[in-house]
């Protein structure tokens, strides 16, 4: 028996680090396995986005606007909208006529599923196909407005951290870099205008070029404001990074100060909802119970 004893417990810890080792075999097969179908299904999506994006350029072709000047604006509010790239233009045509005669091919088979007439309902395809030609410029205006609101907010955070580079010894294009890396995950739109500055003086851009491709992409003026401060400074040497300060904390002042703007607006906004539901409901309750009592009283009265 004291013999067996031992025995027993050494196969048991061999056994149990024989399941161990086998188990996290199969962790790390299972790891791998999925890692290859997580790249293939990465692979296959990217794939059907770019017959997607060829598809939509091909239909684009039949909706550019012959006029240069209205190309030029739909192309400069799609850059401001974030939506980049040389094919852009005849994507976004391509968008607005897929999706029109998407609406007015599915708008019949609606109706046939409601179970109405289509026949007596074909006034109304042009309608839907209406609809869906303008939904993109829609999305694109309110992506634009979103755009300008997270530049707004995240542009003084961005100037400080900027700031810090300069003066601890770094060069312009050393510290939008430096910046478009650590505000990756904070100012995440702002770090992609600073990264692709980067790229495009690493390819051979002038500086000067590539900031005012900033101003290009931007209808935000404080980023607009900001590259002119960048300029000036590069252009006339002086202190760029008491410029910069100076500008971070007016942006900050501009900020409170639209902040208290909309504070001040609350109290006429709250007027019209407080008199449609508000008020009759302070009516009942204070003088409620006063004209049941006098009911009561009329009422005994009469009978």
């Amino acid at each position: 028996m004291d013999r067996l004893l031992p025995a027993a417990a050494f196969v048991a810890v061999l056994a149990l680090c024989m399941s161990a080792v086998s188990a996290y075999e199969k962790r790390k097969r299972r790891e791998q396995l999925l890692q290859r179908l997580s790249v293939s299904s990465d692979t296959q999506e990217s794939g059907l986005k770019e017959q997607l994006l060829e598809f939509l350029g091909s239909m684009g072709r039949f909706g550019v606007p012959k006029k240069e000047e209205e190309a030029l604006r739909i192309r400069k509010d799609l850059l401001h909208a974030g939506f980049h790239g040389e094919d852009i233009l005849l994507q976004y045509y391509g968008a607005r006529l897929s999706l029109g005669l998407a609406f007015a091919i599915l708008f019949p088979l609606f109706l046939a599923m409601v179970g109405k007439s289509v026949s007596q309902n074909l006034f109304y395809i042009p309608f839907a196909l209406t609809l869906g030609y303008y939904l993109p410029p829609l999305f694109v205006a309110r992506a634009k407005k979103i755009r300008g609101r997270r530049i707004f907010r995240e542009l003084p955070d961005t100037i400080d951290l900027l700031v810090i580079g300069l003066e601890a010894g770094l060069s312009l294009d050393a510290a939008l870099y430096r910046v478009s890396r650590e505000m990756k995950n904070m100012a995440p739109t702002v770090s992609k205008e600073f990264g692709r500055y980067f790229f495009e003086t690493q390819g051979g851009i002038p500086r000067n070029e590539a900031l005012s491709n900033i101003k290009k992409r931007s209808s935000e003026e404080g980023l607009r404001s900001l590259v002119d401060v960048l300029l000036q400074s590069v252009k006339f040497g002086t202190d760029m990074s008491a410029a910069l300060r100076a500008y971070a904390e007016s942006m900050r002042f501009q900020r409170v100060v639209l902040a208290q703007e909309k504070a001040a607006k609350i109290a006429p906004k709250l007027t019209i909802p407080m008199i449609l539901f508000i008020l009759p409901a302070l009516v009942i309750v204070i003088l409620g119970p006063g004209a049941i009592r006098l009911l009561e009283r009329l009422s005994g009265s009469f009978f």
